[in-house]
């Protein structure tokens, strides 16, 4: 193949070079400003009369980008290079538009700080006292640099920065206004902040600037940051409204901020709050099964990530098991039926908050074999249950209306089985209401043996937590209710108090109020009860 001969004129063409310095201005190496820059000054050898802004805005743009140079006064360096970067620009006849302004004020605010930003404005001044008006892309680079300036008064600024912008008849680009609206959200709840988000949501909607997802989620989550009692319905009403105006599906972080602000409203003593929010999750259901879900997932396992997404259903779930509502139940069930039609596998939480129902369901006789039930489900599910998971399945014992023998027998078990498990152990609380079913359940003058004789059975239990340091010691502020349940159980102080130093109980508590002196032994023994790392105490609950 025959070979071309050299070009007559060896010399790069001015295109050639400008695009050269664009490629390398946009590169991100360390190296890229400088080398742009060595363009720049064989551009003007080779053609001094075909110079344009677009050249030294190329050099500029590359300094705007360059890293911080080492040292405090690394952003000055920055600064000064382009400075005299522009300079050379004027030296050279070129005239200077807001292409070249625009690239020295990206030099300036590169590095934001509160004197770069007063800088660039005084730059904005200048431009305008020189003919050339200041477009979108001024005021983007001055609204970005102060919104990444720590201070309590950012979001004022940004504000103020947006609305010059608007005043002197520029439209601003969305992601400017975005900038603005998450420096409010960062200011926490307030009304000022939420109408100042809502304001420039309105802004964007009326001038066709599309907000995203997030921007919406933005509003939405500062309105659920609030105390005001029609801020869930306010979230709910924007989270339909992203549909409805901008065909933009709400996601699963919009259904999660919402149930967060009708879970606020709940705690505030709304009583509709659990179902408005359960009408949330049927929004949220049906988003996970769609393809825009689907394709944002994408494939893998990310077990964290679907931890994130069963939050607002067993918030919802807790919702309702303190609703006092009597179909609380039925609701915990529809809410777990949407969990699995979602493609989900419930979570420690979510079986928590199901049995959590159960626990609070005082008038129903069947409350305690439900939740009982619902441990069994929780485990042949692959779930391991924690102390909460005991917890609230013995709370529903203890509040059984109807409490019997054999009630009790299935409450021991539990019990057992909770302090056999590696990673639980009972609180006080809930070993004074073993006391208390026992009572409850076997009150009559002829079963005091029997009484005695469970009483045995939950000291066995706890000593074997004692015996495989799962159980390292004894809160004793919660010690003495505990005691006393045992002394009614048995009705002897002197038999109760043996039992409890059989069992090894006695021994370890953590501050006065047992029986004796054992505790500070055992302390001594262990160099301290309190090392015993991620080991349970036994506390008041």
């Amino acid at each position: 193949m025959k070979r071309r001969p050299p070009s007559p004129n060896p010399n790069p063409h001015i295109v050639t070079l400008s695009t050269a310095m664009r490629c390398w201005a946009r590169s991100g190496r360390e190296d890229a400003a400088e080398y742009v820059e060595r363009l720049l000054h064989e551009a003007i050898r080779l053609h001094p009369d075909q110079l344009d802004e677009y050249l030294f805005a190329n050099a500029l743009n590359a300094w705007a980008k360059h890293p911080v140079p080492a040292g405090a006064n690394g952003g000055d360096i920055k600064w000064q290079r382009a400075t005299k970067m522009f300079q050379l620009m004027q030296s050279h006849g070129v005239e200077v538009t807001e292409v070249g302004m625009n690239a020295l004020l990206r030099a300036c605010v590169s590095v934001p700080s509160a004197a770069a930003v007063e800088e660039g404005l005084k730059l904005v001044v200048g431009m305008q006292n020189h003919g050339v008006t200041p477009d979108a892309r001024t005021f983007a680079s001055l609204i970005h640099a102060q919104a990444a300036i720590p201070s309590p008064e950012t979001a004022e600024r940004c504000d103020e920065l947006l609305q010059s912008c608007v005043n002197g008849g520029v439209t601003p680009d969305a992601v400017s206004v975005h900038t603005v609206i998450k420096a409010w959200s960062f200011k926490g709840g307030g009304s000022h902040v939420t109408e100042r988000c809502e304001h420039w949501l309105d802004y964007m909607m009326q001038h066709n600037l599309k907000p995203l997802a997030t921007t919406w989620n933005i509003v939405i989550n500062a309105f659920a940051n609030t105390q005001s009692p029609a801020s869930a319905s306010k979230c709910e009403e924007l989270a339909l409204r992203m549909f409805a105006e901008c065909n933009i599906r709400a996601n699963e972080v919009t259904w999660s901020t919402v149930v967060k602000a009708w879970d606020k409203a709940h705690r505030n003593g709304d009583a509709s709050a659990p179902a408005r929010a359960e009408a949330c999750l049927q929004h949220l259901t049906q988003y996970l099964l769609s393809d825009e879900h689907r394709r944002q997932a994408g494939g893998g396992d990310n077990s964290r990530a679907r931890e994130r997404l069963l939050v607002p259903f067993s918030t919802v779930i807790r919702m309702w098991a303190h609703s006092k509502d009597p179909g609380a139940a039925d609701h915990s069930d529809r809410i777990l039926g949407m969990v699995r039609t979602a493609g989900l596998q419930p979570s420690a939480r979510t079986w928590n908050a199901v049995i959590d129902v159960w626990a609070n369901l005082e008038n129903r006789d069947d409350a305690a074999a439900r939740a009982a039930e619902t441990l069994r489900q929780m485990k042949a599910s692959g779930v391991e249950p924690d102390s909460a998971s005991y917890d609230n399945v013995l709370k529903a014992f203890a509040r059984s209306p109807n409490p019997n023998p054999s009630l009790l027998g299935d409450a021991v078990e539990i019990f057992r089985e909770m302090t056999s498990a590696s990673r639980t152990a009972p609180t006080c609380y809930i070993v004074s209401e073993m006391f208390r079913i026992t009572w409850r359940a076997l009150n009559r003058r002829e079963q005091r043996d029997r009484r005695q004789q469970f009483a045995s059975h939950i000291l066995e239990a706890l000593k074997t937590c004692i015996h495989t340091q799962n159980l390292r010691s004894i809160d004793g502020r919660g010690w003495q209710p505990m005691r006393k349940n045992l002394i009614r159980l048995i009705g002897s102080e002197e038999v109760a108090d043996e039992m409890l130093k059989e069992s090894g109980v006695a021994d370890i508590v953590t501050q006065p109020g047992g029986t004796g002196s054992g505790h500070r032994r055992k302390r001594a023994e262990e160099g301290g009860a309190s090392q015993g790392g991620s080991k349970r105490h036994l506390s008041n609950g």
